[in-house]
């Protein structure tokens, strides 16, 4: 049985959190006093925080069902330089103007969180062309030129 700092009470050491530390291997506080303690310790700015991450535009479809859907759209359409159909991984989309790009279409699995609408993804996709991997490269070499 350990002693709480905080409500006096004593309590089994399943009560409180493990803490290296110190000398019992348990922190001073109860569970249930230290979740007081922290609630009370919220900033407004915490707060808002929190409001703004969850008003995030959405629009009921996950990241990686977006990014399925990129794949998809990628094992339909033939590259459009030699038109090849490759894997997914290796057809890659090629910004027409550098200057309209938004966000990479490839980091969409990476991202974190889910504030890019299905719709904005689609408007990205037809400011690209797509291309195999090799076309890709070549492209970004200046061995291969594009017509149009």
């Amino acid at each position: 049985m350990f002693k709480c700092r905080s409500c006096k009470t004593n309590k089994f050491s399943t009560e409180f959190y493990k803490d290296k530390k110190s000398s019992t291997g348990l922190r001073g506080e109860c569970k249930e006093c230290e979740k007081k303690r922290v609630g009370r310790n919220i900033t407004p700015a915490h707060k808002r925080k929190r409001k703004t991450i969850s008003a995030r535009p959405t629009d009921g479809m996950t990241l990686v069902r977006k990014a399925n859907y990129i794949d998809q759209r990628k094992e339909t359409t033939p590259c459009a330089s030699c038109g090849c159909y490759d894997h997914p991984k290796a057809m890659d989309y090629h910004h027409l103007d550098e200057r309209q790009k938004l966000f990479q279409l490839s980091q969409i699995r990476r991202m974190r969180t889910n504030d890019l609408t299905f719709e904005m993804i689609v408007a990205e996709i037809q400011k690209c062309i797509l291309l195999c991997a090799t076309c890709h490269r070549k492209l970004h070499a200046n061995v291969l030129c594009l017509l149009g």
